[in-house]
């Protein structure tokens, strides 16, 4: 319990203009303490906080200064496993244990944009934005699933641009947009980071680390 504000647990993430871990209040209620934190995103003006929940489920948004819960995004009661604010924060993406990732506008009433390979896909392994000089409103978001694949979507529409199949041997950990020309990926199996062409998502280099 943190001193001077109610319900509340510590937990710690990165602020992006400051390379200290920093600790700080981070409010919740009573529909939460079964529930647990699998990921932090602090948003790159570094005013919000975004934390994935598991248990039932839940995408929040908190004041990265006070703690307080600005927003809770809710869907399906699926464990949401990561959560990745867009470099212009207009949007944030969270990825869920069923492989869909929403993709919600924080200042919008609207529903959240669902995105799903809709191939049996289970797990969501990596969330990635492409830089801010490339496109402002962000529109383009890549997402690895344990299907092998990495698929980018276009956030405006919801439509798939395109996918990269069998990227690694077993399911894709992490993913990150490199610039402009290169989306790297992890995979869990093979130790190994693969380089892929952001124009035709294909491989063009695999750096090994087994």
């Amino acid at each position: 319990m943190y001193a001077g504000v109610p319900n509340t647990v510590l937990q710690a993430t990165a602020i992006s203009d400051d390379t200290a871990v920093v600790f700080f209040p981070f409010q919740t209620d009573q529909t939460c303490q079964d529930r647990h934190v699998q990921h932090l995103s602090i948003s790159p003006n570094s005013k919000w906080l975004a934390s994935a929940w598991g248990g039932q489920g839940a995408a929040r948004v908190s004041d990265a200064s006070t703690g307080a819960v600005l927003k809770t995004f809710t869907h399906d009661k699926v464990s949401i496993v990561q959560v990745s604010w867009a470099p212009d924060c207009s949007r944030l993406a969270a990825a869920d244990m069923g492989g869909v990732v929403w993709v919600y506008d924080p200042a919008a009433r609207q529903p959240a944009l669902r995105l799903s390979p809709d191939d049996g896909s289970k797990w969501s392994g990596g969330l990635a934005w492409e830089a801010a000089h490339l496109e402002v409103p962000c529109r383009r978001l890549a997402s690895g699933h344990r299907n092998r694949c990495v698929y980018v979507w276009d956030v405006a529409n919801g439509r798939r641009l395109k996918q990269a199949d069998a990227v690694h041997a077993g399911h894709v950990l992490d993913v990150v947009w490199g610039g402009e020309a290169c989306i790297y990926t992890v995979g869990r199996a093979d130790a190994a980071v693969v380089m892929l062409d952001t124009g035709i998502l294909k491989p063009i280099r695999r750096l090994e680390h087994g």
